[in-house]
């Protein structure tokens, strides 16, 4: 792709960035569902009082950009050639840790515009699909992070600090967006002492009514009750599709009917149970 060139306003000046995906960026709307998230500026100090180094909310994703593509993280951004560009460790902090942001909004405003643009590009003959999954955030060394708890790995066979995450996707058949996510802490009770240890309460302090709070509630839910909210959230919003893609541990006939009540229907893979089936004279398994 044919490198452009982007005018990045900063706190005080103005500043040509060469980048590749600037036009992406200014396609799916970013500036617009910042506002739509009630992503807007660089958040205040704690004692009230504005920072001297105030940036805009599309400036600071810009530079977050810059560090996921020039950096593995932000400290080692901050010795690269471009650390000048980036904002303080403290602004950026406080950007990522504002109650009031609602980033699962974000990524389905984005996700919203992304699908609009594919769907003129393709056939109307074309297959829809949700597909619904969940992955394992190992946080190992983590011990203060609010909602940590013990989560089984089946990948690696073992019981991991962490959170699932729970993932909602759109496809076409070809290509895929993702369109909300929910980090679950473990709803099992604590037994072993090691977990009771682990685990961290959610924050008392939090006011009930921002974002945050929303995000933490919904983080003790059951995954069935989480996955059915992000699904009519997904259709609330105009997404469409015909199926929801899922694996063994979705597919359960509660899951499935409540699924069916919202107007779709599931293509998932079933559990290899000893139940069987009787049909013309015959015992069959699945």
């Amino acid at each position: 792709m044919k490198s452009i060139k982007v005018a990045v306003t900063t706190w005080d000046k103005t500043e040509t960035a060469s980048t590749s995906f600037a036009e992406a960026i200014k396609e799916l709307g970013f500036a617009r569902a910042l506002k739509g998230a009630n992503i807007r500026r660089t958040p205040r100090n704690r004692d009230g009082k504005d920072d001297a180094e105030k940036r805009s909310a599309y400036c600071m994703f810009l530079h977050f950009l810059m560090v996921i593509f020039h950096a593995d993280n932000f400290f080692q951004f901050l010795g690269t050639k471009r650390a000048d560009e980036a904002a303080a460790k403290s602004t950026s902090y406080r950007f990522l840790e504002d109650k009031s942001f609602n980033w699962r909004k974000l990524v389905a405003l984005v996700a919203v515009n992304a699908i609009k643009l594919i769907s003129g590009l393709t056939s109307n003959i074309r297959i829809k699909c949700f597909i619904l999954d969940d992955s394992v955030i190992s946080r190992s060394r983590a011990k203060m992070v609010e909602l940590l708890s013990y989560i089984y790995d089946h990948v690696i066979g073992k019981t991991v600090k962490g959170f699932n995450l729970l993932l909602l996707g759109w496809t076409d058949g070809y290509s895929f967006i993702p369109i909300l996510f929910n980090m679950m802490a473990s709803s099992k009770p604590v037994l072993k002492e090691e977990e009771r240890n682990a685990r961290q309460k959610a924050r008392e302090s939090i006011d009930k009514r921002t974002n945050g709070y929303k995000a933490r509630k919904d983080a003790k839910l059951k995954k069935t009750d989480a996955a059915i909210k992000m699904l009519e959230y997904a259709l609330s919003m105009g997404i469409t599709a015909s199926y929801v893609l899922m694996d063994t541990w979705f597919t359960t006939e509660p899951f499935v009917k409540r699924i069916n009540d919202l107007g779709l229907d599931v293509i998932g893979m079933l559990k290899d149970c000893k139940q069987q089936y009787f049909y013309n004279d015959r015992l069959y398994g699945l």
